[in-house]
């Protein structure tokens, strides 16, 4: 006989089902899996003394779930038990296996357990109703009281709270989404407008920080804070290569230099020029003066 033979000779085969384990376990026996199933789902493992070695697909088989059995609520794909029991998690604990959601409706009684002590819970198959799930599914549509209902279980009672939890996570998982959505199309509509002189300037009145801090990285100089002087708005910034920083004053709606902060004064003429420049060409200037050894700072941060 091979090898082939005699190992199939005293091989074992099991049906449980698989949640992602990386052993199976069936009774007090348990076999490392050498190939592991691409989903989960109910198997038939075949196993030697240590291993199991090759798997295929079965139907379900509800009597080999023979731990932790009970009969409860699904909310989403968690177990909320006819019986809650104090001190377990709110949310539930995880049922996998559970039919597609085309095959349940809300508050439907289903029976659970474990093929193995310990062994993740999974789905056995429907229950019975007791009566008033269908009163839970009309008050979480409408927004009804279900404790004025009768006949309403601890069980389903709990279910329904954790039903009306998801819908409200899923809700604000929505609006969070929408808001970064929002956040994120704000952020790319400053990108653009931070490409051009015009784009810095429509800017300016939306988010005049960004709109600052966009026109000195053109002249090399760091953005560093903004504060309100009269009407106009001081800018401080660092030039690094420089080492210093410096404040100037700039026309809130146009960006263009009101107070250069430094001396701009033709020594020909006595005229100011600091409304000859912006915020985008100021940083030159003040290296250029700096080149010259003719920088003169008035306005000292």
């Amino acid at each position: 006989m091979s090898w082939r033979g005699l190992i199939q000779s005293f091989a074992t085969v099991i049906h449980v089902p698989w949640c992602g384990e990386r052993e199976v376990t069936s009774g007090d026996r348990t076999w490392r899996l050498r190939c592991r199933p691409r989903e989960h789902g109910w198997y038939s493992f075949t196993c030697d003394e240590r291993d199991a070695l090759t798997h295929a697909d079965c139907e379900p088989f509800p009597g080999k779930l023979l731990y932790g059995r009970d009969v409860g609520y699904v909310v989403g794909d968690r177990f909320v038990p006819d019986v809650p029991r104090p001190g377990r998690d709110a949310r539930g604990e995880r049922v996998n296996l559970l039919p597609p959601d085309s095959e349940r409706d809300h508050f439907d009684r289903v029976r659970v357990g474990r093929h193995c002590e310990g062994g993740p819970l999974v789905y056995s198959g429907p229950d019975f109703p007791l009566g008033p799930e269908d009163a839970a599914r009309r008050c979480l549509d409408d927004g009804g009281d279900l404790l004025a209902e009768e006949g309403v279980t601890p069980g389903l009672y709990a279910a329904f709270r954790l039903e009306q939890d998801q819908r409200q996570a899923a809700a604000r998982a929505r609006q969070l989404a929408q808001e970064r959505a929002e956040a994120e199309r704000r952020q790319e509509e400053a990108r653009r407008l931070m490409g051009d002189a015009q784009g810095r300037r429509e800017l300016a009145g939306a988010d005049f920080d960004a709109a600052c801090a966009a026109a000195l990285r053109v002249g090399g100089a760091e953005f560093l804070e903004t504060r309100l002087t009269g009407r106009d708005m001081a800018v401080r910034f660092r030039l690094p290569d420089l080492g210093r920083r410096f404040e100037c004053v700039v026309d809130r709606r146009t960006l263009s230099v009101v107070e250069a902060g430094v001396c701009l004064t033709d020594e020909e003429t006595g005229e100011r020029g600091d409304h000859l420049f912006t915020l985008e060409s100021l940083p030159g200037v003040i290296r250029e003066a700096h080149r010259l050894g003719v920088l003169v700072v008035f306005r000292h941060v």
